[in-house]
């Protein structure tokens, strides 16, 4: 574990979420054309803003490379939500089964979580997400390489090892 481990974007599931979003994407513009669904077209527009960015800023990350998370030695690196998180501030890492409906989710529970939504905006994300789920950040595993164990045990050996076991 002398070097950082990279896992890569899982393709499959992106380009299924692409699938389902191109309708979406051609109601919105199709919506352009008729004045009378001005309401329909602000709904959809904003909510398709909200999932391109997420999708683009991903489908970018896949065609260049970039891998979904990287554990170095120092620090656990998660690319899909553009965060860094020591590992020294982790107290519990586990993995959360989907259903047929939703995705496994890899969970990280922090010891101070204040140090990663300590503006305004994460902060008040942070509080909403207490309301429904009791973790601090939480990682699709299935945009990620390799299956959801494997990915859980690298991250544990990293914990692991930062913590001295």
């Amino acid at each position: 574990m002398d070097s950082d481990l990279k896992f890569k974007i899982n393709p499959t599931w992106i380009l299924v979420l692409d699938v389902f979003a191109a309708p979406l994407i051609y109601d919105v513009l199709n919506s352009i054309s008729h004045p009378a669904s001005e309401p329909r077209l602000i709904a959809g527009g904003l909510f398709l803003i909200v999932v391109l960015l997420y999708l683009g800023r991903v489908n970018l990350k896949m065609i260049l490379g970039t891998p979904a998370i990287i554990l170095t030695n120092d620090y656990l690196v998660d690319n899909l939500n553009l965060r860094s998180i020591d590992w020294h501030n982790i107290s519990e890492i586990k993995i959360i089964e989907g259903n047929y409906r939703s995705f496994d989710k890899i969970i990280i529970n922090l010891k101070r979580s204040e140090e990663y939504f300590n503006n305004p905006v994460k902060k008040a994300r942070y509080k909403f997400r207490q309301l429904f789920l009791a973790s601090d950040i939480g990682i699709i595993a299935n945009f990620i390489s390799g299956s959801p164990e494997e990915v859980l045990a690298s991250m544990r050996a990293y914990l692991g090892k930062s913590a001295g076991l």
